[in-house]
């Protein structure tokens, strides 16, 4: 699937902190270049719902563009990466997927960069250029893992 001129991409954030949500939040709307967004604090519930629009097999349900918290309270980001990855069809995963942390730490940086759906990985707070970025990558599916 690929996004197409009449299709903006659908966002879900999986953010455990309230402040980095509403930053987040606000960037993502400032581009004016992302459709609907969708927020969690807990990486199941992105799961469950991320899994719902696979299962509607309409395109304007599936999940373009997953940014994901490595680090929250009840899963890591790695986790919750492992259990879509389990149960979605592979023709339904968002088609990128962000992993965004406080600090950088190396193994953090193999374990994202290794798996081929991460493209990105980026320090918070993220900034509208962040942005402007992954949807470049959004639109190009092959693109390779940046850090920023």
């Amino acid at each position: 699937m690929s996004v197409g001129k009449s299709k903006r991409p659908t966002v879900v954030v999986v953010e455990d902190d309230a402040v980095q949500l509403r930053l987040l939040r606000r960037l993502i709307a400032k581009t004016g270049r992302f459709g609907r967004c969708y927020s969690f604090a807990d990486p199941a519930k992105a799961i469950r719902f991320i899994s719902t629009c696979a299962s509607s097999k309409q395109e304007d349900e599936i999940v373009d563009l997953l940014i994901l918290d490595i680090k929250t309270p009840d899963m890591s980001g790695f986790e919750a990466l492992r259990l879509l990855q389990r149960n979605i069809d592979q023709s339904a995963m968002p088609k990128t997927v962000m992993m965004t942390t406080v600090s950088l730490p190396d193994l953090h940086l193999q374990r994202a960069t290794a798996n081929d759906i991460v493209k990105a990985y980026f320090r918070k707070p993220l900034t509208i250029h962040d942005l402007d970025e992954i949807l470049s990558t959004v639109a190009m599916p092959e693109a390779e893992p940046q850090l920023r």
